[in-house]
């Protein structure tokens, strides 16, 4: 049974995305053979892939929900660090304010 899952957020510029990530707290990797990426932060893992197109596409952005302890005190930190981030909110069919952040890629 699975028990982990990793989105793929296509990026264009794998160098600048890392130091993206590494500026919002999170550990990144680059892979070995060029072209792709990992970040992880407190047990989640996010994959980096280049799609060198992706300035020309109009369905660009990627979306991650990140389950955490204090999602607003978490919000905060990333928007201080420069982060896209959607701030938690309740919404009508559950309350992700003191569970989850979303994490946006574009």
């Amino acid at each position: 049974m699975s028990t982990r899952v990793a989105p793929i957020f296509p990026v264009s510029n794998l160098v600048a995305a890392l130091a993206y990530y590494h500026g919002l707290g999170f550990c990144v990797r680059h892979w070995h053979s060029g072209g792709y990426g990992f970040v992880t932060f407190d047990g989640a893992e996010i994959h980096l892939g280049v799609e060198p197109d992706l300035d020309t596409r109009v369905d660009r952005r990627s979306t991650a929900y990140l389950f955490v302890e204090d999602a607003d005190a978490l919000a905060a930190t990333w928007l201080a660090a420069g982060g896209d981030v959607r701030l938690p909110q309740d919404t009508e069919w559950a309350s992700m304010r003191a569970c989850s952040s979303i994490l946006t890629a574009t």
